[in-house]
């Protein structure tokens, strides 16, 4: 998610988190419950606050106008979040919703493992005509590389996924 600073709830660290905060909430299919508070704190700096089943973790935060929230990797505003990791290992069936979306601008986007064809499926708008709107990609990839002069051969087999950070050697 990348969200704008001037967009959210002002202090939602206060006394009524849930109430003064943008909050994603993800449940999975055992019934625990992630939490995901978002507002601008009294020193102007966009915090994440996660919450897991009622008990809040360390807050992350970051001063620009827009702030990228990326759970893959566990950042905000490009930095390691440590308390970002709290949905580590979720699989099957989650359910996501967005609670108090008007007081939070920006954009998401969201990798699934299935295939969703937008035509057949009612939940989504074709591209450019509204929103929400999916659309087909690539979340990883496995490529092998193979290359021989007269003096070297090498093959090599390297994975790619969306999150991850990139092969260094």
């Amino acid at each position: 998610m990348v969200v704008n600073r001037d967009d959210l709830y002002t202090d939602g660290g206060g006394s009524d988190l849930l109430g003064n905060s943008s909050t994603v909430h993800i449940t999975d299919g055992n019934g625990t419950v992630w939490e995901l508070h978002i507002y601008e704190n009294t020193d102007n700096n966009v915090t994440v606050k996660p919450v897991v089943d009622g008990t809040e973790k360390a807050p992350c935060e970051d001063d620009a106008a827009e702030v990228e929230i990326d759970l893959v990797a566990g950042t905000v505003g490009g930095r390691q979040c440590s308390t970002l990791v709290f949905a580590e290992g979720l699989a099957g069936t989650l359910d996501i919703e967005y609670h108090n979306p008007d007081e939070i601008g920006g954009t998401y986007s969201l990798r699934v493992d299935v295939i969703i064809d937008p035509a057949a499926n009612d939940h989504y708008e074709a591209f450019g005509s509204g929103s929400p709107t999916a659309t087909p990609n690539i979340y990883g990839t496995t490529a092998r590389m193979t290359y021989a002069s007269s003096d070297v051969s090498l093959t090599a087999t390297r994975r790619v996924v969306a999150g991850e950070p990139a092969y260094a050697k």
